[in-house]
């Protein structure tokens, strides 16, 4: 029979195998990131649509089907990875200023005493939630991973009316936001024990309405170059 001195290396040992090997814990620490974000939204008319220029000539404009814009941001994260043996899982969250603004619009039209157009612009403003990322460790100081996550992304919508001499009234307005999952990859650098550099790109989409109550989707993908604080 096994004696209490025995049973008790057996149960360490046990413990010991089902935790993550920090032999070659490379990755394993906390990640305090600022991020540099380039990002590119792509909006797309589910249903394409005429604008009715009422008051004037009631001639007709078709709006674009396809409108897009890129923009400059930035993001700060935290995310803590596991080591398991080389690869590794690091959950984490995230927020973003994404900043970008795209418009579209009909072609000029002519009154007795203006000339004027609409202008309809939807701006992709910022998201924020939570992620994981999933790598492998291919050297002691360079690591690949992929992403996935939730974000929570808001964007608004404008609709002007642009008249002679610069003059623009905003005829409408709505501000709203979408839960949606996001998924890429990345790369990651230690340049020594407290700092890492890393890019990302990932990509995501979601409908939304606008002014008009018309369908949109959106797609939007995002570029991060970034460096961390390990501890």
């Amino acid at each position: 029979m096994l004696n209490k001195k025995k049973l008790s290396i057996l149960a360490i040992s046990a413990i010991a195998s089902i935790l993550p090997d920090t032999t070659f814990a490379k990755t394993e620490k906390s990640y305090l990131n600022l991020s540099y974000i380039r990002s590119r939204a792509t909006h797309k008319n589910i249903v394409n649509y005429q604008i009715n220029n009422a008051n004037l000539s009631m001639r007709q404009e078709n709006s674009p089907r396809k409108f897009d814009d890129n923009g400059n941001g930035i993001g700060i994260g935290y995310s803590y990875a596991f080591n398991y043996n080389n690869a590794f899982i690091a959950p984490g969250v995230f927020a973003e200023l994404i900043n970008t603004k795209s418009g579209r619009g009909t072609q000029p039209a002519v009154s007795l005493t203006s000339s004027y157009n609409y202008f309809n612009q939807f701006n992709v403003n910022s998201r924020q939630g939570l992620k994981v990322d999933l790598g492998y460790d291919i050297h002691d100081n360079f690591a690949v991973y992929a992403s996935t996550g939730l974000s929570r992304t808001s964007f608004s919508n404008y609709y002007h009316t642009n008249l002679a001499m610069g003059t623009r009234v905003t005829n409408g307005k709505i501000s709203s936001s979408e839960n949606t999952i996001f998924y890429g990859g990345g790369l990651l650098l230690n340049v020594n024990d407290k700092v890492s550099v890393n890019t990302e790109l990932t990509t995501q989409s979601f409908k939304s309405n606008d002014v008009f109550d018309h369908k949109i989707k959106t797609r939007l993908n995002v570029f991060k170059a970034g460096v961390s604080y390990r501890f």
